[in-house]
């Protein structure tokens, strides 16, 4: 009796000791984390950079670690697009550079004339904002957000003012900007292309005397060491955007998927906030330097006929006559 007894307490403690070895076994391991690589211009320690990083900090915070964001800097916008494309990297911060190869239409919210300053350029995107996330979708990407690079400026090392002025300079063009070419194009200038690391030694050279871009931009290249004079009217809004791979998306569990998209809304936001007071900054900083404003009011009338024309002969290569009416309707122009 004692034997069977001892038998029985020694099988039930086998028993419960093989229970309890498969109950520990069968609990679910811990979810790998996803890292979303995602490539940007700006570079390591600029304010953009530091809200990537705190997008990414929120991210891991909202998804328990489980969905982190890898920055990755560099200033080839063309290789972005590609590693994108190629599925090297699952996300991207574009200007609407890269934004010509990916998704055409989206260019009518830079199509010269539409959006003239921040409050037209606001306007336009809550309007356009459903079509053109449709056109991205489409395209086979996710909008995290938009983006800019602040307000788009003509600078020279010498006096420019009127359209035909343009047509005896030299002004740089970064390859793909089919809307900058096109303006080029229709004041008879003949550009000059070159990769952002090309520019500054070819204004030091002056084989390059005009550039468009933002003051954030041009301070922060120091190409403001090398030009002389600035348009005083901004008439363009530099934007951009922040894309995923719709496939990346797509294979996101659904509360990932949620906190990515509620994160990336703060972080933009945060960011437009954040570009708009540090170019007006940087141009206060670049006319301090020295550059001198060129009041080019006298000919503004020729200005609005070029930006009339240039967006007008990208209608049907870049977006359609509908999309630009709606644009122009939403900025509130006639």
């Amino acid at each position: 009796m004692q034997h069977r007894t001892a038998l029985a307490v020694s099988l039930s403690l086998s028993l419960a000791l093989v229970v309890g070895v498969c109950t520990v076994t069968a609990q679910p391991a811990a979810a790998t984390p996803t890292t979303l690589r995602i490539a940007t211009l700006a570079p390591r320690g600029s304010q953009p950079y530091r809200v990537l990083t705190a997008w990414g900090n929120s991210l891991r915070e909202e998804t328990g670690g489980q969905l982190l964001l890898h920055i990755e800097t560099g200033s080839d916008e063309s290789a972005f697009v590609t590693q994108l494309q190629g599925h090297q990297i699952e996300a991207a911060t574009v200007t609407s550079v890269g934004l010509s190869t990916i998704c055409r239409p989206v260019l009518v919210l830079q199509a010269p004339g539409v959006a003239e300053d921040y409050a037209q350029m606001d306007r336009v995107r809550a309007a356009l904002d459903t079509t053109l996330r449709g056109e991205l979708t489409a395209s086979g990407y996710h909008l995290l957000g938009w983006g800019e690079t602040g307000r788009g400026r003509i600078f020279s090392s010498h006096v420019i003012s009127s359209p035909a002025d343009m047509a005896t300079a030299h002004p740089w063009q970064l390859p793909g900007d089919a809307i900058f070419g096109e303006f080029l194009a229709q004041v008879h200038a003949t550009p000059v292309p070159l990769p952002l690391a090309g520019v500054l030694p070819a204004l030091t050279a002056g084989r390059v005397d005009v550039v468009l871009g933002s003051a954030t931009i041009i301070n922060a290249l120091q190409w403001h060491t090398r030009l002389t004079h600035v348009i005083a009217t901004s008439r363009a809004v530099l934007m951009g955007a922040t894309l995923i791979s719709r496939a990346t998306y797509d294979a996101l569990p659904a509360a990932q998927r949620t906190a990515l998209d509620s994160t990336a809304q703060r972080a933009h936001a945060a960011m437009l906030r954040d570009i708009r007071a540090s170019d007006d900054r940087a141009y206060a900083t670049i006319l301090a330097h020295g550059v001198v404003e060129t009041d080019a009011a006298a000919h503004d009338a020729e200005w609005s006929r070029a930006a009339t024309a240039t967006r007008n002969a990208l209608v049907g290569r870049l977006y359609s006559q509908a999309l630009l009416t709606q644009a122009m309707t939403a900025a509130g122009h006639p």
